[in-house]
């Protein structure tokens, strides 16, 4: 059995944050709102912190915008 140390499972975290990020950048590319941005990466299921951290705002305000979108749905 493989053990890793601390510094080694922080360097996979970030890699496959990374990652992430790049998938992500590729739905949301192509110029749209914020908000239509949030609509696509909650709808790969996304959490709202991890939509946050992929676009560089707040949780309350991907929050809110999702709140939007679920009353636009009704």
């Amino acid at each position: 059995m493989i053990r890793m140390d601390e510094n080694q499972i922080n360097e996979i975290t970030d890699r496959l944050d990374m990652i992430i990020k790049i998938m992500s950048v590729s739905l949301v590319e192509d110029g749209s709102s914020p908000i239509e941005q949030v609509r696509k990466l909650s709808s790969v299921g996304m959490s709202p912190s991890h939509i946050a951290r992929t676009l560089g705002k707040p949780t309350n305000t991907v929050t809110a915008y999702m709140v939007r979108l679920k009353k636009r749905g009704k």
